[in-house]
């Protein structure tokens, strides 16, 4: 029987391959040689066939910064807010920063 390390291993594996092969996608409709320009329309084509990705990464987005968003509330709550302020801002660093490129350039 294969193990749960050994089937998310493969599945790792499936979604790299995933990744370069829309990466391929991609450069069909950027100009690799202008990747600053931006056509709105074409990015709607992509990704309105790409409904699960989209979710997924919806999903990917939303859970961590709720996490973040609750500790902060609790924070406030318990009136510990001004002492974890650095920390929480570490925090805020941290998971903007690894959301990626096109988040930090949307914030």
């Amino acid at each position: 029987a294969r193990t749960r390390v050994a089937d998310a291993r493969d599945r790792l594996a499936e979604l790299n391959k995933e990744s370069l092969r829309r990466e391929q996608e991609v450069s069909q409709w950027v100009d690799m040689d202008r990747p600053d320009l931006y056509d709105p329309a074409a990015s709607e084509r992509y990704f309105s066939k790409q409904p699960v990705r989209v979710l997924l990464r919806s999903i990917a987005l939303a859970v961590p910064l709720t996490a973040f968003v609750a500790r902060v509330l609790g924070d406030n709550f318990f009136g510990v807010e001004p002492q974890n302020r650095p920390k929480r801002a570490r925090e805020l660093q941290e998971l903007i920063s690894g959301y990626g490129p096109a988040v930090i350039k949307v914030g």
